[in-house]
């Protein structure tokens, strides 16, 4: 996992999710053009979501049982170039029917790449900066779509538009060329008991959108918004995705917790929403926290696939699950009316299972990690032929005891413990105990 490869993965995706983002906005104010906004609404939150949802699905089939297929970078940049066809005729048409059909096949598509790129970003760069890689390709992307709408309020949806998409679609390609597709390709080496969490994380994901979609509804749909500038407050989705990138880095733990404190961000800013600088700086804060949803759907599950090989067709999973979840709610809020109490009172209720699940998967984690020394000690004790008593002393040792605590609790004397210690440096070569635990640890 070198820098090089790294940055291109984040070139890829910021391009990717600039070209397809774009795309979508600009097919939604088309369709505003044919059809009123309930129907828009479905179309593009509901129909072309799920439509999304099924190219990942398709894509992680794939690539679970024709790995060497659905892995080879060509694929994807054929897949760009018939991608990029039904958007330029969605683009161009002046037809209702032929914008919303062309746009169907295009978000199919567009799950596809989801999935491509989410593979890439699992299989070539580490755990350590990974959050901060999807965090700022994907920021650079919203802000440069925050950008072109700038250019002019028709902009996106001029025909000029479709000539820049192309040329977008165009230089992904040519930085898929420059990837190294072997890691996705190979199978990889599975190991042995890794714990996958999925379910524990399959259903933390279906909650987590769940409360934030009910609970984004309650001020999206608010009267005093109308006079807000929604092209701008979209921009700091970008802050909070690097934000997030930067914590998650850091420590993952700590990222999962901020994520689930600010689902609640929702229930409070509805409360404080009004027109004007007031109002924009609400909304703007809660694009900022779907900088953490999204990080934590997202790297919850690409760090599956770094870990284990085999389990690269897993990456898409949090995104594909997201999209699902989000489209349901999406078809129930528009088709049945609930008020905002009962929508806060649900969205409450949500927080119980929440929170068990969380702590459910966080006993299983340190479970699963204490689980994973006790092996690694026993395969040293076992390649190195220790006694009963050094692999009891060895034990202590790893947990930076003295040696006169580890006699304290062997009931036996410190000089004792010392001739074993003496006898575990001959046996491992080794000529102290920082050097022997570094052993361990290479094991």
């Amino acid at each position: 996992m070198n820098k090089k490869q790294a940055a291109v993965c984040t070139i890829v995706i910021a391009l990717c999710f600039l070209y397809t983002g774009s795309a979508y906005m600009s097919e939604c104010y088309r369709l505003m053009d044919h059809y009123s906004d309930r129907t828009t609404d479905i179309i593009t939150s509901v129909i072309n979501y799920l439509m999304q949802a099924i190219g990942i699905g398709i894509y992680m089939t794939g690539l679970r049982f024709r790995r060497r297929l659905f892995g080879d970078k060509r694929l994807f940049a054929l897949l760009l170039v018939t991608g990029t066809l039904f958007m330029a005729v969605s683009q161009l048409s002046v037809s209702g029917a032929v914008i919303q059909a062309s746009g169907y096949v295009f978000n199919l598509h567009i799950g596809f790449y989801f999935g491509f790129y989410l593979v890439m970003l699992s299989s070539l760069v580490s755990v350590k900066i990974s959050g901060m890689c999807f965090g700022i390709a994907y920021a650079v992307a919203s802000t440069g779509t925050y950008i072109m709408s700038l250019l002019d309020d028709d902009f996106l949806v001029s025909s000029e538009i479709t000539v820049i998409y192309i040329m977008l679609a165009g230089l992904t390609m040519g930085f898929v060329l420059m990837y190294d597709d072997t890691a996705a390709m190979k199978c990889g080496e599975e190991r042995e008991g890794e714990p996958l969490f999925i379910g524990y994380l399959i259903p933390l994901v279906v909650l987590v959108m769940i409360i934030f979609t009910v609970g984004s509804e309650l001020f999206f749909s608010n009267s005093a918004t109308d006079s807000i500038n929604w092209n701008l407050v979209r921009a700091f989705y970008s802050a909070g995705l690097i934000l997030a990138g930067i914590i998650y880095d850091r420590s993952r733990l700590a990222g999962e917790v901020l994520t689930a404190a600010f689902l609640t961000y929702p229930l409070i800013c509805s409360a404080l929403i009004g027109n004007g600088v007031v109002g924009t700086a609400v909304i703007a804060a809660g694009y900022a926290v779907r900088g953490f949803i999204t990080l934590y759907y997202i790297v919850s599950f690409t760090d599956i696939g770094n870990k284990d090989g085999t389990k690269l067709h897993l990456a898409p999973l949090g995104l594909l699950v997201s999209r699902v979840t989000e489209t349901i709610v999406s078809f129930v809020l528009l088709y049945y009316t609930v008020s905002q109490v009962g929508q806060m009172i649900f969205s409450s209720i949500c927080f119980i299972p929440l929170i068990g699940l969380f702590v459910l998967l966080q006993n299983a984690r340190f479970a699963a990690d204490y689980s994973d020394e006790e092996k690694i000690l026993g395969r040293f004790e076992r390649k190195y032929n220790l006694t009963g008593r050094e692999a009891q002393i060895l034990r202590l040792l790893s947990e930076n005891k003295t040696d006169q605590e580890i006699a304290d609790e062997l009931f036996i004397s410190r000089n004792t413990v010392r001739f074993h210690i003496s006898n575990m440096f001959k046996k491992t070569e080794t000529n102290s105990r920082v050097e022997m635990i570094r052993l361990i640890k290479r094991r």
